[in-house]
């Protein structure tokens, strides 16, 4: 979470050790220490007349705001909230453990909005903290997700699809608040490149579209490297980095003072 490095990944290379990536330089330096994979969004989706948000939906949903190439503009980054988190503690909840999440959204989809409640989520702290900022489970893992299913005490199927259409439409809510504050002066084209699980669910993708129809929605998806494995090759990228001595870093996500080379060999 906020002020806490998230990701502890390790990747071997041929005849070497392990390469962990740690971002203790970055902490040392200010730095949040997440996220980490703007730096590959840079790489693989800046455009030279289009402005690109690259939008992550794990656990926890994260953007990377890419200006056009030649642009003044800095590119940013951040955790917006929670993407697929809570909605799948829901799911597994409500299946006594048979399903690990909402396939297509079909459950959101069958649900009704229970406004009292979304806004009550909308008023969450994290949500209108200034970015650079990072979440994890700290913010929204199981004590949130408890307290509230314990104030809405789901019991039919139909309060269970309203919980799950309330806990979708928070993701959604949270995502489109920051992004419209991104792009409120925004003179360019605009495209919104989705990864992650949450880019399989139909409903959310179908609701972003909604949200967004002068943008371009679209999911991530370059030859011989798709949604499911973009976080994995960001990983391989920032070893790569490390072993060719070059930043990992981007002190305009993270707030760190300056760029630092990240990871370490593990012996």
């Amino acid at each position: 979470g906020a002020g806490e490095f998230r990701y502890y990944f390790s990747i071997a290379i041929p005849d070497l050790k392990p390469i962990t990536m740690s971002a203790t330089r970055e902490l040392v330096l200010g730095g949040q220490g997440a996220p980490l994979i703007p730096v590959v969004d840079e790489f693989l989706l800046r455009e030279s007349d289009t402005c690109v948000i690259a939008l992550n939906m794990g656990g926890i949903a994260n953007l990377t705001y890419l200006p056009p190439k030649g642009s003044s503009e800095k590119t940013v980054a951040w955790d917006t909230g929670p993407a697929n988190t809570l909605i799948d503690k829901a799911v597994f909840d409500y299946s006594k453990g048979d399903l690990d999440f909402d396939r297509n959204g079909n459950f959101a989809r069958s649900g009704k909005l229970n406004i009292q409640f979304l806004n009550s989520l909308m008023g969450h702290p994290y949500i209108t903290r200034p970015f650079p900022k990072s979440a994890g489970q700290e913010q929204f893992g199981y004590d949130l997700y408890n307290e509230i299913k314990n104030k809405i005490s789901p019991s039919n199927d139909q309060e269970w699809f309203s919980f799950i259409n309330t806990l979708t439409e928070f993701t959604i809510r949270s995502i489109e608040k920051d992004i419209r504050e991104l792009i409120k002066n925004e003179k360019h084209p605009i495209k919104i490149i989705t990864s992650g699980g949450g880019s399989e669910n139909i409903y959310i993708m179908d609701r972003l579209r909604e949200a967004f129809q002068n943008c371009k929605v679209t999911k991530f998806n370059k030859s011989d490297l798709d949604s499911d494995i973009k976080e994995a090759f960001g990983f391989a990228y920032l070893g790569y980095l490390f072993m060719r001595g070059l930043p990992g870093n981007m002190p305009s996500v993270t707030g760190s003072s300056r760029k630092t080379i990240l990871g370490k060999i593990v012996w």
